[in-house]
């Protein structure tokens, strides 16, 4: 057995836990490594006893060597499941994110034209170019601030109003987070849901209430011809 595993400690974990991240060096003897979930803004020390053979036969002594792992980055980051949603045109728009070494999370939302919209929730916006850059064509509707009071490299999940209180009309829209780890997401506005059944040759779709679930009547549904089954709309 390999009695190199059995010299290694490591402040803050046990003998068990470092020889579960261990692994070779790819051929190479004379390398082992450890993979560790080491936490951030910690000094952690190494000990390696003494009595380990070098290629060459000969005992080698006991090294000790410390070090500390750097801080978080500072970012806000949305919590969202994608980079597009939708929201009920009935309640006020509420968007949850992560927060981490800032002071206060900055927000700027904008409205999106057809165009912009469906590029957004057909995943098809190459020709907005890197996405993390991209601004709007329209002007910006609102632009806010959240205070943020979390320790540091904790990270925190807070809660802001898309609307700044009440609902957001009928439409498209896109927020953005300020800071150098920009996150983004588009979203509509909505009173109503189509539900599509699509076969090779068929479709059928019907357009319902997105809060009561209920038939909207008299709603006319206009299909596009296109690659993407999004391309529908009442």
């Amino acid at each position: 057995p390999d009695r190199r595993r059995e010299k290694i400690s490591v402040t803050g974990f046990s003998l068990q836990e470092i020889q579960d991240g261990m692994y070779g060096g790819g051929g190479d003897e004379r390398s082992l490594y450890i993979g560790l979930r080491l936490k951030p803004s910690a000094r952690y020390t190494v000990n390696i006893a003494g009595g380990a053979l070098d290629r060459g036969g000969q005992v080698l002594p006991a090294y000790t060597f410390t070090f500390t792992t750097g801080a978080l980055a500072p970012s806000v980051s949305l919590a969202v499941p994608g980079n597009s949603g939708i929201y009920a045109s009935s309640a006020e728009p509420i968007l949850y994110y992560h927060a981490t070494n800032v002071t206060s999370a900055a927000f700027t939302l904008y409205p999106l034209t057809a165009a912009e919209a469906n590029a957004w929730f057909t995943n098809d916006f190459k020709s907005f170019g890197n996405p993390n850059e991209w601004t709007p064509s329209q002007a910006a509707i609102r632009s806010w601030a959240e205070p943020i009071s979390v320790s540091k490299d904790e990270v925190a999940i807070e809660s802001t109003s898309l609307s700044g209180g009440g609902t957001l009309p009928k439409g498209n829209y896109f927020v953005r987070t300020g800071g150098a780890l920009r996150s983004f997401f588009a979203f509509a506005v909505v009173d109503s849901e189509i539900v599509v059944k699509l076969s090779q040759d068929e479709l059928v779709a019907w357009v319902l209430d997105h809060d009561t679930g209920k038939p909207v009547a008299g709603a006319t549904i206009h299909a596009d011809e296109a690659s993407h089954w999004d391309a529908l709309h009442a």
